[in-house]
């Protein structure tokens, strides 16, 4: 990502993937700054909203991280969109909000099961709900379904 960003410095979603990269690392500030950057340059896009959302939960900032998550309110997202979005809420505790949003992930095609179920932090506080384990169960199956028909398309020889 760092290579990327010195190919196209303006870019949005490197400047968001890099940001959120370092959250997941750990390097809160560093993400945090990543953010306000995202807010000056692109200040409308939904990906500054959640980058700016999940750093300022992350450091205790609900009110902020509510702020930051206001103008989705009523939106339509992507799955890919949807589960970034999810994962704010899920930081400040928002767990039907949260939900809400994964379900719609899954349903619409975003189904990294592992990543889902285990290995992303945000979603820390959502994996206690009884309602997680169905939709986990559902990316979980989507994906299998996914990796089976795959194996199954004719490829070139």
């Amino acid at each position: 990502m760092a290579r990327a960003l010195e190919l196209s410095d303006d870019s949005t979603i490197y400047r968001w993937m890099w940001g959120y990269g370092l959250a997941l690392a750990g390097r809160h500030e560093e993400a945090e700054a990543e953010a306000v950057r995202l807010q000056r340059t692109d200040p409308t896009n939904p990906y500054t909203w959640q980058l700016t959302a999940l750093t300022c939960a992350l450091r205790g900032d609900n009110a902020g991280a509510a702020e930051a998550l206001r103008p989705c309110a009523g939106l339509w997202f992507d799955h890919h969109m949807a589960f970034h979005i999810a994962e704010g809420y899920a930081l400040q505790g928002r767990v039907d909000e949260a939900l809400s949003l994964l379900n719609d992930a899954v349903t619409r095609g975003f189904f990294p099961y592992d990543y889902i179920a285990r290995h992303n932090p945000f979603l820390a506080s959502v994996r206690q709900d009884a309602r997680f384990a169905a939709l986990s169960e559902a990316a979980r199956t989507r994906r299998s379904a996914f990796v089976v028909g795959r194996s199954k398309i004719d490829r070139p020889r």
